[in-house]
């Protein structure tokens, strides 16, 4: 059986120590934009991302197209190092064919430190060893199409635990042919919601790992009042049992939640939780016409030990074989 110590243990970090960047923390953090590719003109709202959230930006035009035939980049990373060395950024961002000057700086080493690719280039055989490195890529990029498998590899290359593959996805296909989610093309859209440019900024700089980063960020999606009621119903199978009114063998299964106690204002809180940003799915119907009639509480401990239980193992076991 997984427990939540497992996840510490596997990114070697306690997650209520992750720090958190706050406002203040962005506008002391200063981030080199490779201009060449970002789409500062052409994709306006990926640059105002940047700048809304505060961050010191620099957005680094002095460079031509990598893209040309015949180009060579190598002349152009002295113009880069010596923005680095005279900006000293915390943060290298690069995007679609700025890419290749990313590649190009720590080929030179020129920049070992947290460094953005947004769409992987081809070009991008390893990421460096020893440099935190957040690659986001989608699956319906027209201009470097990549599998996912492809990208996965590309970030198995790097140091473990501190690098961080962002990869968007279609959906499975409903009944009617219909998608509920769309992966992102090159000018990656999912980018623009839920503070998700900023997270993967500071992501890079989180001394416990990009991944452990996203981890903890998910919380803040969520509303107080929610996360307040999940953990007084807890995390874990055992907390959930510890409100069981039977062992759990007997025939009856189902357990009617009385109304107005606190299990039932907790429960209602939850199904009741607005998310803070608009949801990737859209609710369907007239969610205010919606009443909560009944609460039960499924007390079932063979579907505990025998569904839940493998599942749990199962993952620990993934974990495990990830190192």
């Amino acid at each position: 059986r997984i427990e939540f110590s497992d996840f510490e243990k596997y990114f070697k970090v306690k997650f209520n120590s992750i720090p958190q960047l706050s406002a203040a923390d962005r506008a002391e953090t200063k981030v080199l934009v490779i201009g060449p590719g970002f789409g500062q003109m052409l994709n306006p709202r990926q640059s105002a991302m940047i700048q809304d959230a505060g961050y010191q930006v620099n957005f680094f035009h002095g460079i031509p197209n990598p893209e040309i035939r015949t180009f060579d980049a190598a002349p152009y990373l002295e113009k880069i190092k010596a923005e680095i060395d005279a900006f000293q950024p915390h943060v290298v961002a690069s995007a679609s064919k700025g890419g290749i000057y990313l590649l190009g700086l720590w080929e030179a080493g020129y920049w070992r430190g947290p460094s953005l690719l947004l769409n992987a280039h081809p070009r991008c055989k390893e990421l460096p060893q020893g440099v935190p490195v957040v690659v986001a890529h989608g699956s319906n990029d027209e201009v470097y199409p990549t599998s996912r498998d492809h990208l996965e590899k590309l970030i198995a290359t790097g140091t473990e635990n501190m690098c961080f593959l962002y990869h968007t996805a279609d959906s499975g296909r409903l009944p009617t042919k219909h998608l509920t989610r769309k992966g992102d093309r090159h000018n990656m859209e999912s980018l623009l919601v839920r503070d998700m440019l900023p997270r993967l900024i500071d992501a890079t700089l989180c001394p416990a790992g990009p991944e452990a980063h996203m981890i903890r960020t998910w919380r803040e999606r969520i509303s107080q009042p929610r996360l307040e009621a999940e953990s007084w119903l807890g995390h874990k199978p055992e907390g959930l049992r510890k409100r069981w009114a039977t062992s759990g063998v007997d025939e009856q299964k189902l357990f009617e939640v009385p109304k107005g106690s606190e299990e039932w204002t907790i429960v209602e809180t939850i199904f009741w939780a607005e998310p803070k940003e608009t949801p990737v799915y859209g609710v369907q119907g007239n969610w205010d016409k919606v009443q909560l009639r009944n609460i039960q509480r499924v007390e079932n401990l063979p579907q505990l030990e025998g569904c839940a239980k493998p599942y749990f193992e199962s993952l620990g076991r993934n974990i495990e074989e990830q190192g």
